[in-house]
């Protein structure tokens, strides 16, 4: 198995990464009501431990194109001192079985959700929750707009209790925008409309 991207959550002892799946036509999932949402422009992040590389490459909507198929894997591991290991006893776990792009996981400030972006054959994204303190890992959508969202993150600030994630419009501006699950608002947070990627 080919892994290509790697995410670590520095709040806790989990680590995500991504695999590529065999090459196939991903299945398209996108409910009728969502097929006029704006794709997400050419994108790649490598997120590696302990810091954050972020190529992100911004502009107007282009031609269509075909997001890779990937899956999100967890395991554990292990800290000493200054070293981060993989804990070699513990076997890692598919979170993820979709025939289609999984990808940019993000741990919350207490380790117990998962976020991470979802794709479908057309380039159409949803940042979607995975609940790591269930047995079954209980994976919803955090958001279903008629837009796309990359790249989330919990803010920096663990008592806004929000997300931040770059939104797609529909003129194909990106902008970066806060979440607040709790009254399902979203809010830009600057006039910068061409937001690939971010990091608190």
């Amino acid at each position: 198995m080919v892994f290509d991207k790697i995410a670590l959550g520095t709040n806790t002892e989990s680590m995500a990464w991504i695999s590529k799946q065999p090459q196939q036509k991903p299945i398209n999932e996108v409910s009728p009501s969502m097929s006029q949402r704006p794709r997400v422009t050419q994108h790649t992040c490598w997120i590696a431990p302990l810091a954050c590389i972020l190529l992100g490459l911004t502009g107007q909507a282009q031609a269509q194109f075909e997001l890779p198929a990937t899956d999100i894997w967890l395991l554990d591991l292990t800290l000493s001192g200054d070293e981060v290991g993989i804990d070699q006893t513990s076997a890692p776990i598919r979170l993820t079985r979709h025939a289609g792009y999984d990808n940019q996981p993000s741990f919350s400030h207490d380790g117990r959700q998962l976020f991470f972006t979802r794709g479908d054959a057309d380039g159409y994204t949803n940042i979607m929750r995975a609940q790591l303190d269930r047995l079954d890992y209980s994976i919803t959508p955090v958001a279903d707009t008629p837009l796309s969202e990359f790249s989330a993150l919990s803010h920096w600030n663990p008592a806004l209790n929000t997300l931040s994630m770059v939104q797609v419009q529909e003129d194909g501006a990106q902008w970066l925008v806060s979440f607040n699950p709790d009254n399902g608002q979203f809010t830009r947070q600057n006039d910068n409309s061409a937001v690939g990627y971010h990091s608190w």
